[in-house]
């Protein structure tokens, strides 16, 4: 006999083998159906978000947000006082590929800014401090929700950089930056960007050279130097000296200077003021911290006596050598006192000389040091030098007549009748 306890397990036993029996049965056809489900929202581009990962859900990778430069390098000529700035343009593409339905975007815009950083703010520590943003243009390409479907759909954008607008820099204490943003966003909530920078130089046109005269008191020494009215960061320049009162005629024995050694360098002055934020800002610091600093981007030593040397009765020494900047130590270009930086930078001459008599070749005297100093302008060289209100095109009035046309030759033209055949003898080789 069987009791009840072992009747009721059996029982359970033979429903748990009928519902596994049930499972292994629908299990073939459960499973294609949904895996051809998620097959077909893939193939159709269909994408499905909790409802709380929605805004962080990631875009479709086959949707892209690029923006297209038409415009030439931007190079404002001149300047900034009287410069035209320069002309900017391009376009702004959003791409959808294959695979993908049609997105439905409710925003569309871009944005030009330009950011003044330091290395030594106000407060260490504050973003804000830190970085300062100024919005310069600002384009909103839709105004209602627009579908975008498959294929490159482009917005144009354009806008002309002011002259007075300080060229792109990097310097130890900060620099200056134009940055391009593009955002996008679908009905979704899918957010889509793309960032560019844009480099801003300036080009100076050269002019007459600059020349300098020095006095050097206690003396009868004149010096008239002579350099480019503008140098460029790469290459090298040419620098004139001329030296008068070297001859002192009041001593029978007639004494006159010997260029020994000739000795250069150039040096970048930065100056950067450090503006608080409106958090920090108080009256102390309300105008904000200057800071400074200086360094050597190009030196040199020359040591030729011979090549320097007094020419039997004249009272003047003519040199000149080459000069040149390093590139390796990235070098700023001028920047005006705009937006709280300044980049200048000056060329030192020093002139090792010693008073020599004419008759005797020892020194009669210790070596004296004629120190100068001169002014450089930096800029990127111009290329052609041509602003973008010069390089408008020939309207049709402009355009000069075409080419002539072609004259008709009177040639003697033979017609047949329709029934005559020609021979070979009446053909024409």
């Amino acid at each position: 006999m069987i009791s009840g306890k072992s009747s009721a397990g059996l029982d359970k036993k033979k429903a748990w083998l009928g519902k596994y029996y049930i499972h292994l049965t629908l299990r073939h056809i459960v499973q294609p159906r949904t895996a051809y489900q998620e097959g077909f929202r893939q193939s159709e581009g269909i994408h499905t978000y909790s409802k709380g990962h929605l805004r962080n859900a990631r875009p479709s990778e086959t949707a892209k947000l690029s923006i297209i430069i038409e415009s030439p390098p931007l190079i404002c000529h001149g300047d900034p006082t009287n410069s035209v700035g320069a002309l900017f343009s391009g376009r702004l593409q959003f791409t959808i590929g294959e695979h993908t339905r049609p997105i439905e975007i409710i925003k569309l815009n871009l944005t030009l800014a330009i950011r003044l950083t330091t290395v030594k703010p106000v407060v260490k520590g504050c973003p804000s401090c830190a970085s300062r943003v100024e919005e310069l243009s600002n384009w909103n390409f839709i105004t209602r929700p627009m579908y975008l479907t498959l294929g490159h759909h482009e917005f144009p954008f354009s806008y002309l950089f002011p002259g007075q607008l300080p060229a792109f820099c990097n310097t130890p204490l900060g620099g200056i930056a134009y940055v391009l943003s593009a955002q996008a966003e679908d009905i979704v909530g899918r957010s889509y960007s793309s960032t560019m920078p844009l480099h801003i130089k300036r080009a100076l046109p050269q002019g007459n050279e600059t020349s300098l005269l020095y006095t050097f008191p206690r003396t009868n020494l004149t010096s008239h130097v002579i350099v480019p009215s503008v140098v460029h960061p790469m290459g090298s320049f040419p620098v004139r000296v001329a030296l008068s009162g070297v001859m002192d005629k009041g001593k029978p024995n007639r004494n006159h200077l010997y260029i020994q050694n000739v000795k250069w360098h150039i040096k970048e002055h930065v100056k950067i003021v450090s503006h608080p934020c409106s958090k920090h800002a108080s009256k102390s610091q309300a105008e904000g911290v200057i800071h400074r600093t200086t360094r050597v981007i190009g030196r040199n030593k020359k040591s030729n006596g011979s090549r320097y040397k007094l020419d039997s009765g004249s009272d003047e020494i003519s040199l000149q050598f080459e000069a040149s900047i390093d590139y390796t130590r990235e070098p700023v270009c001028d920047v005006a006192d705009s937006k709280g930086l300044e980049v200048k930078h000056s060329l030192i001459i020093e002139l090792i000389a010693a008073e020599r008599n004419a008759w005797i070749t020892a020194t009669s005297s210790p070596a004296i040091v004629l120190r100068m100093c001169s002014g450089l302008r930096m800029s990127e060289r111009s290329g052609l030098g041509i602003s973008w209100d010069e390089e408008v095109p020939p309207i049709y009035n402009d355009v000069p007549p075409g080419p002539p046309d072609y004259t008709a030759m009177e040639t003697p033209v033979r017609y047949l009748g329709a029934s005559r055949r020609l021979t070979l003898p009446e053909c024409d080789f």
